[in-house]
């Protein structure tokens, strides 16, 4: 973790005042959020048709809520990506089917991570996906956990089929016990995460402020050019190849400790951390 962004949150979250928490409001969170993201040149993503957003508990929040709102249908995400939709769905009885598994049908619902947690770059043939959702009018979710850690990445935001994006500041800041995320939809999703704070102003206040400071102060520009110098060399120390992620890497060599699915993967976080 860097220790500059730590030492932050630390000082925010001891001077927080309980009057600024409740006179705290919603738009200020969404405004300062959607300006971090906009304004990174190093990942290029246009929000401009998301005009509804949510705060949420991390990323998974966001994933939970899509596959509820689409329990009529079939699942599909990658076999090489995040574990927890599988388990989801098997917990709630919802259809699931990975994409690797055969061709995209109108019936399915699709979620699928940006960069790709599987290989910290692109899911194989995803842009093959994508337009096969958009010719079905297939909902599309994409999991943006990884912006933080993301660099030369463009969203391919044009596709009318990708229905939700969600983020997290878990990954770039360590932020992972607090929960902290955003959830931008075309359309105004009233459901479990957004009904406090479409009816009543109800929502994780203090979450929100905390993300909006901690944006205010970091940019995404500042941690990719602070952590991808360093992030190269720990690669070339431990004979890695680099990704389009600050913590993940790809192996040259057989290193089944690491094997994840299709890929061997490392994260490389802990040797980050060391050097900061």
């Amino acid at each position: 973790m860097d220790q500059e962004v730590n030492n932050f949150i630390a000082d925010t979250i001891k001077s927080c005042d309980w009057n600024d928490i409740k006179k705290f409001e919603y738009q200020q969170f969404e405004d300062t959020y959607r300006k971090w993201l906009e304004h990174s040149s190093k990942c290029i993503i246009d929000l401009y048709e998301f005009k509804h957003t949510t705060f949420i508990f991390g990323s998974l929040a966001g994933i939970d809520a899509f596959i509820q709102r689409h329990h009529n249908k079939t699942i599909r995400a990658s076999k090489d990506d995040f574990v927890v939709t599988e388990v989801l769905c098997k917990n709630n009885r919802i259809n699931f089917k990975p994409l690797e598994n055969g061709p995209i049908g109108k019936y399915d619902a699709v979620i699928m991570s940006y960069p790709f947690s599987g290989n910290g770059t692109e899911m194989p043939e995803y842009i093959d996906m994508l337009q096969q959702c958009e010719r079905l009018d297939v909902p599309v979710l994409l999991d943006c956990a990884y912006f933080g850690i993301g660099y030369d990445i463009t969203y391919p935001m044009h596709y009318k089929c990708i229905t939700d994006l969600v983020f997290s500041t878990s990954k770039h800041f360590a932020t992972t016990h607090l929960r902290l995320g955003i959830r931008f939809t075309k359309d105004q999703i009233d459901d479990a995460l957004s009904f406090g704070q479409l009816s009543a102003d109800i929502y994780n206040k203090q979450g929100a402020y905390l993300v909006t400071q901690i944006n205010q102060q970091f940019k995404h520009d500042w941690f990719i050019d602070k952590w991808r110098p360093i992030s190269e060399q720990v690669a070339r120390e431990l004979d890695l190849v680099n990704t389009n992620c600050i913590t993940l890497k790809t192996a040259k060599r057989p290193m089944p400790e690491f094997r994840r699915g299709s890929y061997t993967r490392v994260c490389v976080s802990e040797e980050l951390t060391a050097k900061n």
